[in-house]
This record gives structure tokens, C-alpha cells and sequence, in this order.
């Protein structure tokens, strides 16, 4: 079956002098340390197939891809979606039997064209035309459709690219298209169109999203799963996870910015007027030190308890941290959590971490031995607890829309829509309650209150 290998690919531009063109490597100055530093793509995927030998054409348009991460078009982790995604393809071609290069005169005989009959049927919307398209290759697994059509997107880019290097020359068109126009409101409530290409293979997938649900499809957690979650994290987790945890339950940090943090973000926090247990931190781009944030948003109205700050710069000065901090490379030193061999938890513009994600097996692994269910949690569960638990204290004190600008700044949510969906959730949470009392009262009241005067 083919596989995906990971390059280190250090970043050239090209520099064309007296007629010859030299290539120079990329640096950038870090802006704590002041050392320049070579600009590398850590992680460009590679694909192999089952053979053994490298599928050269992809390959090359991953790597493509990777230069443009010099002029801050893609993000790494893009690229590495894309490796995925064409691996999932060549790993189809394999168990079809069928190459990448075939391209049969009749549609219905295309690798491209049975692919998205794959996808489709995959993504549990099949229809007669995507059955009779998926022919006798490998049976379709559950996607989701959002998922599908990502894929086939990414395929179609590789054939774009390859049709426009002359890499592949059919002599005829491998797909059609056709121009429409996308209805939109702009900010003053005018409708507006944009002009769209549509083109015979992609996969239409609904956008529209559960209001009531939060950003992400993130859950909370009640206050007694988060201290419990907690206490064993303490208990039998590393420091770093524990810590991770509590910035994530105490503050609403992404496991991206909390992998980020610098020590001196934490120096320059801010106390808050007439509450001395809480600070201000700022994160973002334009902070200082910069720190990463989604969308590259910018805060300085991130909260941490004092308590919390306190234990955290203890730390950063400890010899726990110390032993890592030697093993670091120069441009790693200022973080504040390291693992255990010097390196930062998460790669750089990427809110996830194999590292913590091993962690977390771990923990679930313990908590089951305890008892405690919490086998469905992810990291980014805690940051929706941090949101509804301030939303509750907001209603519960009468103050939800008054303390909506707040809690926008708290999560650093770039549209209001985001943290509307935080104010619903709690209100809709705050009915439902109600009415489950309401209705225990009224239904069952009269029962209860003939058991109390039997028993008087």
C-alpha cells in the first residue's frame, strides 16, 4: 500500500546576476534571540508506492507547494493536507489496479471520474450515476463530505498543475466547466455576486452549519469532569500536559497558541483593575513577544488567574524546565513548555500536536483505570468549557449581551457570529433547564409531596 514519507526541505529563491541564476537560502532574524535563522519547511510529505519507488509527478507539486511557503501563500499544515489527500488517492489507484496517467476517451472510464464516484459513495450521498462510476475497485469507506470533496479538490489542483507543466497531454479536455455567480450581502446590505468556476468533478457539499452547536464542534464540559480532568492530569500526567490543561480550562487557549507561549508573555502580563486574581495577557502577531493566534488575530484582553500565572513562571524557572531548555535549539529556548528533548509541542501555524495527542492517550488510558469517562475529550473541549463557563456567570448575573464584547476579546474570535454561538448555546442551556424543572414540579410534584406527608 502506498505511504507518505516526510523531507525537510530548507527554502531558496532564485537571484538572477550577470545572466546566471544562483539560488540563496531564506532567513529570517527571530525576534527574541536576534540569531538569523534559515527558513525551512519541517514537514513536506512525499508519497511511495506500494513498490517502493516515489511517485515523481506528485512529488514534485508538493514540493511546488512548499515554496510558497516563502511568500506566506500556504501554511504547512495545508501542505501536509494535501500529502494526505493524495495519498488516499494513490492508495485507491493501487487497489483499483488502475495509474494516475490513463486517460480513456469515455469519462465513465477515467481514474478521475471513478475517484469522485468513490468519493461520493463514500461520503454516503451515492447516486445511480456514482454507483455505476465506482466500478469494481476498493469498497467505499464512511467520509465526511466536506472531507470527499476536499480530496477530490486537491486531485483536480494536481492535474491543473500537471496539465499546465505538459506533464500530462491527453489532447482533450479531462473535465468540464462552467461560470456561475455566488449571491452575497455585503456590509452595507447590498446583494452582490462573485464569479465562481464550477467544474464537472467537484463534489457540492452543503455549507450550511449548526447554529446551535459551538465553533469547531467543540463540547463542554461540566465544572466537575473539568476538576477531575484535572486532578488526574496532575496525578499522573506530565507537568507540561497538566499545565497545558489548565491554560486551556483557565484561559480558553488553542493547543497552537499554548504551545507558542513565551516565557516573557507571561512576564508582561497585566493586572486587572480591582481583581487582583485575575491578569491580562497579550497574544497574537503584532504582540511582544508575537505569539501564534488562529487567523492571526491579536488580544490583549486574554485572561489567567494570578494563582495560575504565578505556578507557571515558578516553573519557567525551574530545573524541570532547565534540562530541556539545554537541550533546545537557540530559536526554542524562550518557549515556555518543551518536551522532553528540547523541541516545541506543535509545529509552527498548526493547532495540533502528535505529542500532546500521545499525552492525551495516556491520560484517557488512566482515567478509564479510575473510572472517569472521558474517552470523547479532546484538548479543544476545554477551551469551549472556559467560554460557557464565563457565559453562565454572565447570565446568571443578568449581564449575557452586556458581556458579549468581552468574551469576543477573551477568545479572540475574529466575527461576532462566533461568539454569538456561545451566547445561544448558554441561553438555549439556561431554557432548557427551566423547563425540566418546570416540568418535574408540575408532573411529579404531587408525588413528592404525598411521599413527604406519608413518611411525616
Amino acid at each position: 500500500m502506498a505511504r507518505l514519507e516526510y523531507i525537510r526541505l530548507p527554502l531558496e529563491r532564485a537571484v538572477v546576476e550577470n545572466g546566471a541564476v544562483r539560488f540563496e537560502r531564506q532567513e529570517v532574524v527571530d525576534p527574541r534571540t536576534r540569531l538569523r535563522m534559515p527558513v525551512t519547511a519541517e514537514r513536506v510529505p512525499q508519497i511511495v508506492w506500494e513498490s517502493g519507488e516515489f511517485w515523481g509527478e506528485a512529488n514534485l507539486w508538493l514540493l511546488s507547494r512548499a515554496r510558497l511557503l516563502l511568500s506566506g501563500q500556504l501554511k504547512e499544515e495545508t501542505i501536509g493536507a494535501n500529502g494526505k489527500d493524495l495519498l488516499a488517492y494513490a492508495q485507491w489507484l493501487e487497489d483499483a489496479g488502475k495509474e494516475w496517467w490513463q486517460c480513456p476517451i469515455r469519462d465513465d472510464e477515467r481514474p478521475l471520474n471513478l475517484y469522485r464516484g468513490f468519493l461520493v459513495a463514500s461520503a454516503g450521498s451515492e447516486t445511480p450515476e456514482s454507483s455505476a462510476q465506482t466500478g469494481k475497485g476498493p469498497r467505499p469507506s464512511v467520509l465526511s463530505p466536506l472531507l470527499a470533496s476536499r480530496r477530490m479538490s486537491t486531485v483536480k489542483a494536481l492535474y491543473k498543475w500537471l496539465l499546465k507543466e505538459e506533464i500530462l497531454s491527453p489532447g482533450f479536455q479531462l473535465w468540464t466547466e462552467k461560470k456561475i455567480r455566488i449571491p452575497y450581502e455585503d456590509a452595507f446590505g447590498f446583494r452582490r455576486h462573485i464569479e465562481a468556476v464550477q467544474t464537472s468533478l467537484d463534489i457540492k457539499v452543503s455549507r450550511r452549519q449548526n447554529e446551535d452547536g459551538l465553533e469547531e464542534g467543540l463540547q463542554p464540559v461540566s465544572l466537575d469532569v473539568r476538576n477531575a480532568i484535572l486532578e488526574l492530569a496532575n496525578r499522573r500526567a506530565s507537568r507540561e500536559l497538566f499545565f497545558m490543561l489548565s491554560l486551556g480550562f483557565w484561559s480558553g487557549l488553542r493547543l497552537g497558541t499554548v504551545c507558542d507561549l513565551k516565557i516573557q508573555t507571561l512576564e508582561n502580563a497585566l493586572p486587572i483593575h480591582n481583581n487582583p486574581a485575575l491578569r491580562f495577557l497579550s497574544i497574537g502577531p503584532q504582540a511582544n513577544p508575537p505569539v501564534q493566534m488562529k487567523l492571526n488575530q491579536n488580544s490583549s484582553g486574554i485572561v489567567i488567574p494570578t494563582q495560575l500565572l504565578e505556578e507557571l513562571l515558578d516553573y519557567a524557572v525551574g530545573l524541570d524546565r532547565g534540562k530541556r531548555v539545554k537541550l533546545a535549539k537557540p530559536q526554542h529556548k524562550h518557549l515556555l513548555i518543551l518536551t522532553k528533548h528540547g523541541n516545541p509541542y506543535g509545529r509552527s501555524g498548526s493547532d495540533r500536536s502528535a505529542t500532546v495527542n500521545a499525552e492525551m492517550s495516556r491520560l484517557k488510558r488512566a482515567a478509564r483505570e479510575e473510572g472517569l469517562k472521558i474517552d470523547d475529550f479532546t484538548f479543544h473541549w476545554s477551551r469551549a468549557t472556559f467560554a460557557t463557563m464565563w457565559a453562565e456567570v454572565a447570565r446568571d448575573a443578568g449581564r449575557l449581551h452586556e458581556f458579549f464584547p468581552t468574551l469576543k476579546r477573551m477568545l479572540a474570535h475574529k466575527h461576532d457570529r462566533t461568539t454569538w454561538r456561545y451566547i445561544r448555546w448558554v441561553e438555549k442551556a439556561g431554557v432548557r433547564s427551566a423547563v425540566m424543572d418546570e416540568f418535574t414540579r408540575v408532573m411529579f410534584g404531587p408525588f413528592y409531596d404525598a411521599m413527604g406527608a406519608k413518611d411525616a
